[in-house]
């Protein structure tokens, strides 16, 4: 199911005019998402409005710190959910375990799959068959309904 996602993510991704929003728990450094980031820098660079969210605690092990400098340098608006602090703290699982993705709000990606390369890679031909995660693709009118909601999506985000 990854593998599908993915696919058809990048192709979707090459295709963007106006904007990308995407929000995840985990990105990881890897084919999947040096992949996407290859396509989320070009398309920043022709001037599509390119966003990302990620959860700090999800990333903590998968990317390096201060990341986020990393994918402003590159032209991506980027913020990170809930910045992970060492102290005891109430908001400490408060986390962001969202998986979207909404291109020029025509096509939009959800489930269970993050960007790591786990989700594209089966360790085992049971964990192929059993399907680690879902995911789930909307388009158009269906996508537009549910963005024009607002709340707590990707595009919502401060600059």
């Amino acid at each position: 199911m990854g593998e599908v996602k993915f696919e058809r993510m990048v192709q979707e991704l090459k295709k963007a005019k106006r904007y990308i929003f995407m929000e995840y728990f985990i990105i990881q450094e890897g084919t999947m998402w040096n992949t996407i980031l290859d396509v989320l820098e070009e398309k920043a660079k022709e001037g599509v409005d390119v966003r990302v969210i990620y959860d700090d605690m999800g990333c903590i092990l998968t990317l390096p710190t201060g990341y986020e400098k990393t994918l402003r340098e590159k032209g991506i608006q980027c913020q990170i959910f809930n910045p992970f602090i060492p102290i005891l703290s109430s908001h400490f699982n408060t986390r962001d375990h969202r998986k979207i993705c909404v291109i020029d709000g025509n096509v939009g990606f959800t489930g269970g799959i993050n960007l790591a390369d786990e989700y594209i890679k089966a360790k085992t031909a049971a964990e192929a068959a059993e399907g680690k995660c879902r995911a789930l693709e909307a388009e158009n009118a269906a996508l537009r309904q549910q963005v024009s909601r607002g709340g707590n999506h990707p595009g919502n985000h401060r600059k």
